[in-house]
């Protein structure tokens, strides 16, 4: 697979040539009108026998001007599809890459909205890092990035230590309406509200109104430099890489989603599965999961991970015992007393900011995604809950860690295809009643209500389907995963009968970071019939916490 995989968490011309081509089948029809009309004669008297032979060259002229310009409209329907048809051209790399590696850069070329004759192009880059065999397989690796909204391409700075090389070519697909994407749908306005809510501790109540305020700008920027944000969703995703699988005349290729592009991958093996062979899920979300709805609940099942491992290691139980409990009063008692801590800016300026028992919750979550930093939390917890915030504080200026989402991707992927599963009353239940200790904290993917103006139609309800598959299925899942937890990965595994699934311990969100994961990935792209050896996954150790 990889070792230094980035974790993935300009827009150009908007192609509307239509009016001048118009006119310019408007003049032609009114020619073509001159010609068709030219040999009748102009005459005052005639009798009935010339009569007759008038009224049928008079039909014949209209046959033939409706002949003209149904042609003219079909050529022009055939000009305009031809501009709007999916196309791929060699390009210029959007991202640095090592000179010394056998790589090539694609720009595919797709409508915006596949449903409107009148669609803009967008244009996506494509890196195609080269395999190192000299008789490479001849079905690649496809990868995209999770989010929604996370770039792909910085994902893998480099080919060298991209395992799969050695057999195959690898494909890193940018999504559309991401930060290389033309147009992207960055959202600068949300970006810096959320640095402002960051660095100066906005109250739940606040932080909830300046981010509708600047996702109200930011739709109105988008929509106004006519941007139809109606064809950024899944579906729409998922045909671009259809179109980009016919486009290299691959007869088939592999998958490898991860976190939210488990998702689109599994509507790709759903609408095109004779064009795969097989498919990796890591840290799955299934496309039939309310997600909006357990977000706090898988928060806090991660949580319990945490403190159940701990009791259960003598020296944890020992030097921090019952942990769960230290969580609660650390967050209760900040939530009464906040105190003040210094933040950094993105330029590194000192800010002075309170720090409440939900930043608490924010930044232990945070550290929760990171396997480096899981065997930290039991003394960094306990450590605050008797005053001593120094450590806890300076894990909470991951706070400001760039996520480089495009947030307006976000919005209307999430309004169109992930909202509309979520029953309100139960997310306003696991927000605001189910967990107090989390002080409000949106379950949902974000504030729900940003969807009431982001104007976006629903997806189709076939898009909340279980996957139904034979295709052959790999799915990763980590143990202290809070965004995506094992369960979902069983709940895919059901319907899916042909795959395998691991739960990695000790690991999080992206549990690949597994040596182990990595040699079971390639054995499984060799060979996807058959379980991957896993006689490694013995030697993977729980994490060893610090005491």
């Amino acid at each position: 697979m990889m070792e230094d995989r980035e974790d993935c968490n300009d827009s150009g011309d908007r192609n509307r040539p239509y009016s001048k081509r118009h006119s310019a089948i408007a003049w032609t029809i009114r020619a073509l009108r001159a010609r068709c009309s030219a040999a009748l004669p102009q005459v005052t008297h005639i009798s009935m026998f010339q009569l007759a032979d008038v009224m049928h060259r008079r039909a014949v002229n209209q046959l033939c001007l409706v002949a003209v310009v149904v042609g003219l409209l079909v050529a022009a329907s055939g000009r305009v599809g031809a501009e709007t048809a999916p196309k791929l051209e060699r390009s210029a790399c959007k991202v640095v890459l090592p000179r010394d590696e056998r790589v090539d850069c694609y720009s595919l070329s797709v409508p915006e909205n596949r449903t409107r004759a009148d669609s803009s192009v967008l244009r996506l880059p494509i890196i195609v890092f080269r395999s190192r065999s000299a008789k490479p397989r001849p079905d690649p690796v496809i990868f995209t990035a999770g989010g929604p909204g996370a770039s792909s391409l910085g994902a893998f700075p480099s080919g060298k230590t991209i395992r799969l090389l050695d057999e195959r070519d690898f494909i890193v697909f940018e999504q559309r309406g991401t930060k290389y994407a033309e147009p992207n749908l960055d959202c600068p306005e949300v970006d810096a509200e959320h640095e402002r809510a960051f660095l100066s501790g906005l109250s739940v109540q606040a932080d909830e109104g300046e981010e509708l305020n600047a996702a109200r700008a930011c739709f109105k920027r988008l929509t106004g430099s006519g941007i139809d944000l109606a064809g950024y969703n899944n579906a729409e995703i998922v045909q671009d890489m259809i179109d980009l699988r016919r486009l290299l005349k691959l007869t088939s290729w592999n998958l490898y989603g991860l976190s939210y592009s488990t998702w689109l991958m599994m509507d790709l093996m759903r609408t095109d599965p004779e064009g795969v062979r097989s498919a990796l899920l890591e840290s799955v979300e299934p496309p039939d999961v309310p997600y909006d709805e357990m977000g706090n609940a898988n928060l806090q099942r991660s949580l319990d991970v945490l403190f159940d491992a701990c009791a259960t290691d003598f020296k944890c139980a020992r030097s921090y015992p019952d942990l769960r409990s230290s969580f609660a009063r650390l967050v209760r008692n900040l939530d009464k007393r906040p105190i003040e801590i210094t933040v950094r800016d993105a330029s590194g300026g000192n800010h002075q900011r309170p720090f409440t028992g939900r930043n608490a919750v924010d930044t232990v979550y945070s550290e929760l995604n990171d396997i480096a930093e899981i065997p930290n939390l039991p003394g960094v917890i306990s450590s605050a809950s008797k005053g001593r915030f120094s450590a806890l504080a300076t894990l909470a200026q991951d706070g400001l860690s760039p996520d480089s989402l495009s947030w307006g991707m976000r919005y209307s992927v999430w309004c169109a295809d992930g909202l509309p599963l979520d029953n309100p009353a139960i997310v306003d239940e696991q927000t605001h009643r189910a967990y107090p200790l989390f002080d409000g904290e949106i379950s949902a993917a974000f504030n729900p209500a940003i969807c009431s103006f982001w104007s976006v139609p629903p997806a189709s309800t076939a898009e909340w389907l279980p996957l139904t598959s034979s295709i052959p299925t790999l799915i990763f899942a980590g143990e202290y995963d809070p965004n995506t937890p094992p369960a979902w990965g069983r709940r895919a595994l059901r319907t899916l009968s042909n795959a395998f699934l691991y739960e990695f311990p000790g690991y999080s969100h992206t549990p690949s970071r597994s040596e182990c994961a990595r040699q079971m990935t390639v054995a499984f792209f060799a060979d996807p019939t058959k379980a991957p050896d896993s006689a490694c996954f013995a030697r993977i150790k729980e994490p060893r916490f610090k005491t």
